[in-house]
């Protein structure tokens, strides 16, 4: 087997490990691997933008103090604190790096209005593709650095490591494994959403680094947590296409069959409540036999101008926003939970690093604001780089990296990521997480899919190494899900339809032990004021 050493191993491409690769270039020689070609992560994706308070009245107390009342008493306020302070020097930096993001005719920048923010203060680039034009800006700051190499459609199939160290990871491209030593690892694999029948995220979104992670000692945490997009286009494609947020920020209204607004008998702030209240508001009118629709022809020639990409999709598959209603549905879109860090990005094993989607510092709480996810992976990834700046010396001196047997050989590669979505054992998996594991939960269906996956676990999860890990991630989300005996933010419980004031600061922790798993509760302090 091939032996490979670096100093930090980098998993993952989308603004999280691009950020922190680059930050890190400074100071060590970086390896950065991706699953798929490096622009396909979810960070492309993205239409949303990044929340920072810059806007006049606005304050970073007052974006705290949004994003704690959209996480519902469960956000760790510190992570808040240094998200919201931090905004502005990743801001900074991304227009010193070259992000051409919108400004007016003054050349200031855009301050656009999005669900849950008291203020105007989502920045966006090219109107809906901000996610694609950070990417593409840290993608060409990347490629001119000498201390980074990058190696695309390379497959994490384990982390090494020694009980209380991370030591690398074993990795399999180009039809052979690879064991690479770092001094460190950083995960920013992204999501799950692929665990669900319907979806926003790519298709390589299976929650690889979470299980690997799990497997390897580090805790999962918040995993009950999964965020359904209130407007993803409902059209029979997966995954499914969105229709961003910031188009009700600018106008567009959800009605019913009958063409009636209907939100104002869910919130007081309506359309542009909290996701969570939207996604079930939706899901509420679909099981009284209601179509749903958003009604975007009330912001006319705009919606061409201001959301290009939503707009050309939408002309692709038969819709023209400008003219008629967009029928939309939620769909899995984010999970607030992941691998359990600290502030700087640190996780329970020594030399394991996590940030973006596939991290949890408990910055989101039970439900993520809009426009944060960006935010959380840039400035939790510059978190690590300056962590490892003191770390780093002391990785050095790690021992050699032990023995490790593969667990799959290469005919267990066989299949592509689109014929793996496409076979029948992933879609049942997806169509049981999405009817027991969904939007709306009970005990009873929970404990259905638990035994499931157990089924599964013995029967065929061990055929790919995709599949093994979604089962992996499945269960804790479910485990969790059933631990959680209240609903709060993105978990509703129909079994247990309210806020439990003894669930108010106890998240679910996810343990791995040999083949044991268990989610046990921990206290941690968070405030709303």
């Amino acid at each position: 087997m091939q032996r490979v050493q670096t100093d930090v191993l980098v998993i993952g491409s989308g603004v999280a490990g691009l950020y922190a690769a680059l930050k890190l270039s400074e100071l060590a020689q970086v390896m950065l691997v991706t699953k798929s070609a490096w622009h396909q992560s979810n960070s492309s994706q993205a239409q949303g933008g990044i929340a920072v308070a810059v806007g006049d009245g606005d304050s970073v107390a007052a974006h705290v103090q949004d994003t704690l009342r959209s996480g519902c008493g469960l956000n760790n306020r510190e992570a808040v604190e240094v998200l919201a302070a931090y905004s502005f020097s990743v801001l900074d930096d991304l227009l010193r790096l070259g992000v051409p993001f919108d400004t007016d005719l003054a050349g200031r920048l855009e301050l656009g209005r999005e669900g849950f923010h008291s203020f105007p203060r989502v920045i966006h680039a090219g109107g809906d593709a901000t996610g694609a034009s950070i990417v593409h800006t840290l993608m060409q700051c990347v490629q001119a650095e000498e201390n980074i190499s990058v190696y695309e459609q390379t497959f994490v199939e384990q982390l090494v490591a020694d009980g209380a160290r991370c030591l690398g990871a074993l990795l399999f491209t180009q039809g052979k494994h690879v064991l690479v030593q770092a001094d460190a690892v950083i995960l920013a694999t992204g999501g799950c959403g692929q665990l669900y029948r319907e979806t926003t995220n790519t298709l390589f979104s299976t929650g690889d680094g979470m299980a690997v992670a799990s497997e390897a000692g580090a805790e999962l945490v918040d995993m009950e947590f999964v965020q359904f997009h209130p407007t993803a286009l409902a059209v029979p494609v997966h995954p499914k296409p969105l229709i961003s947020e910031a188009v009700r920020g600018e106008g567009a209204v959800l009605v019913n069959g009958q063409g009636e607004p209907f939100m104002v008998q869910y919130h007081a702030w309506a359309d542009l409540a909290p996701r969570d209240v939207v996604a079930r508001a939706i899901f509420d009118q679909q099981q009284k036999g209601q179509r749903v629709y958003l009604d975007t022809t009330r912001l006319g020639s705009v919606f061409e101008r201001r959301f290009p990409t939503i707009y050309r999709r939408c002309r692709e598959l038969g819709f023209d926003p400008v003219t008629q209603p967009l029928p939309v549905t939620p769909a899995a879109h984010f999970i607030m939970g992941g691998v359990w860090t600290d502030e700087w990005g640190r996780t329970a094993l020594d030399g394991l690093y996590a940030c973006g989607e596939v991290a949890c510092t408990g910055v989101h709480g039970a439900n993520r604001l809009a426009s944060n996810s960006l935010l959380e992976a840039l400035v939790f990834a510059n978190r690590i780089a300056e962590a490892l700046r003191e770390d780093i010396n002391r990785m050095a001196a790690a021992t050699a990296v032990m023995d490790v047997q593969p667990r799959f050989t290469d005919r267990h590669y066989a299949l592509s990521a689109r014929e793996l979505m496409n076979h029948q054992a992933t879609r049942e998996l997806q169509e049981m997480m999405w009817a027991d594991a969904g939007l709306v939960r009970t005990a009873s269906g929970l404990n259905r899919l638990e035994a499931k996956l157990h089924e599964w676990e013995s029967a065929w999860a061990h055929h790919h190494p995709v599949w093994w890990h979604m089962v992996r991630v499945a269960q804790a989300i479910t485990r969790s899900a059933l631990a959680r005996t209240e609903s709060r933010g993105a978990h509703y419980r129909a079994d247990y339809p309210d806020e439990r004031e003894e669930w108010r600061h106890i998240r679910t922790k996810w343990r791995r032990s040999t083949h044991e798993c268990s989610p046990v509760t921990g206290t941690v302090e968070t405030s709303v004021n």
